[in-house]
């Protein structure tokens, strides 16, 4: 019996939708395997959309990664 290895590998995006509205989404992907054979992959994705305005383009980088994937 070998110990299976566990993978978890987060990501983040945000996409324009239409003037000041983003699309924001975070994924989750979750990979148990043993030796070369998966056992089992888990992807979870979670989306929202959000009116951004009147907002400095220097802080838009730091509202679309940090605060709306926090919400």
């Amino acid at each position: 019996q070998q110990q299976p290895q566990v993978e978890i590998n987060l990501g983040m995006g945000a996409e324009p939708v239409a003037d000041g509205i983003f699309e924001v989404t975070v994924t989750a992907t979750v990979t148990t395997k043993v030796k070369d054979k998966t056992l089992f992959l888990v992807e979870a994705k979670q989306a929202g959309i959000f009116e951004i305005r009147h907002v400095p383009d220097e802080q838009m980088q730091g509202i679309v990664s940090i605060v709306c994937p926090q919400m």
